[in-house]
């Protein structure tokens, strides 16, 4: 019982989990499939102003992550509307 998960915390839980699995990182970087990328895991868009080896602050990061988060978020309810689920 003490490892299930409350519908009211999971949203929480995985943004831990994604944080943990991409990592945090300041300076812009190239990710795994050669796309310019900062913080936990942000894919830079091709007009950024940021270039290779640029550093951002605690405060982008976070705003980023969250902006992105939460877009997933709303394109995961969009494609499950209509699915019976349970809320507790």
């Amino acid at each position: 019982m003490e490892n299930q998960i409350k519908n009211t915390d999971y949203l929480e839980v995985v943004k831990k989990r994604v944080k943990e699995n991409e990592g945090r990182r300041n300076d812009v970087y190239i990710d795994t499939e050669g796309h310019l990328t900062v913080g936990i895991g942000y894919k830079l868009p091709k007009d950024s102003s940021l270039k290779l080896g640029d550093f951002v602050d605690d405060a982008f990061i976070d705003d980023k992550f969250n902006l992105t988060f939460n877009n997933a978020v709303e394109g995961a309810k969009r494609l499950t509307k209509g699915f019976n689920l349970k809320e507790e």
